[in-house]
């Protein structure tokens, strides 16, 4: 029997086709496979009404913005990562932070 190897969108979101799956950031595939796995209700739902992509998009670009703020203020990366990836790309879907 041969083992077959997944692709990455296979493994974070075998739903997305591959053209879909290419329009997500790096910051945004880690929403999305955090929210696949943990809310999945969630991820269902935006999948469905289409809203997938721009909706994590939009997220790792806030999440992004507030990076690099946070460099700015002297924070190291990994500081600013610290904090900024759990506000907005590893939040809980119904908080404020990560809904909007």
């Amino acid at each position: 029997m041969e083992e077959r190897i997944c692709s990455a969108r296979e493994f974070i979101a075998p739903e997305l086709s591959a053209e879909a799956y290419q329009q997500l950031s790096g910051h945004a595939l880690l929403a999305v496979a955090h929210w696949r796995k943990r809310h999945p209700g969630f991820y269902f739902a935006l999948l469905e009404s289409g809203a997938l992509i721009e909706r994590a998009n939009a997220v790792a670009a806030k999440a992004e913005a507030a990076m690099r703020d946070l460099t700015t203020q002297g924070l190291t990366r990994e500081e600013a990562w610290a904090i900024t990836g759990r506000e907005w790309i590893f939040g809980a879907p119904g908080q404020p932070e990560a809904a909007s």
